[in-house]
């Protein structure tokens, strides 16, 4: 008898729901280089995290499609007190945080080195998804329950953002905050 060898599962690009499924579960499990996550019958290597880099307490991960070679950059949500304290409160005000810029930065510095074609996160993650989803309208930026971008000169609320797309739980509290607060634009 041979020894059976654990194949990665594959089948194609990477979909909305794997993305969401990246940022709302698998950022928050802290997932470590090199390790492989299944999801949807696909593989996903997970390539480079960023852990505790930026003192704003931005952390995210890059994960590639073992099938298709396509990289996603996904952005972990709140987790901190940098990010309960230090950003979440900011995001009501007009300026960024020093998070979705080092979360722009962070992508700058991935997009080529791996070739990222998407972006995605769940809650303060999703706002710094769309934070590179509106400064680059190229990249396909996908979150869960996303926390609000500050009004800020480089969004243009009258503009469309066909790379955005942004998914809302029925019950997710901040969801429910931002519609009753009249925040949903």
């Amino acid at each position: 008898m041979g020894t059976t060898v654990d194949k990665p599962r594959t089948r194609g690009e990477i979909s909305d729901q794997d993305l969401v499924e990246l940022a709302g579960k698998h950022a928050y499990a802290e997932v470590k280089e090199e390790e492989i996550v299944y999801i949807n019958d696909n593989s996903y290597l997970v390539l480079e995290t960023n852990y505790d880099e930026f003192k704003s307490g931005m952390d995210a991960f890059v994960v590639q499609n073992l099938a298709t070679d396509e990289c996603a950059l996904i952005f972990i949500g709140s987790v901190g007190k940098d990010d309960w304290i230090g950003t979440n409160p900011k995001l009501l005000g007009n300026v960024y945080p020093r998070q979705m810029e080092d979360a722009i930065t962070y992508y700058e510095r991935s997009k080529d080195r791996y070739n990222i074609t998407a972006v995605a996160g769940n809650s303060l993650g999703g706002a710094n998804t769309n934070a590179v989803g509106v400064k680059y309208p190229d990249v396909r930026a996908v979150s869960l329950n996303p926390a609000l971008l500050p009004e800020d000169k480089d969004i243009d609320f009258n503009k469309e953002y066909p790379n955005i797309t942004n998914y809302y739980s029925q019950y997710d509290f901040l969801t429910a905050t931002i519609q009753s607060l009249e925040y949903g634009h």
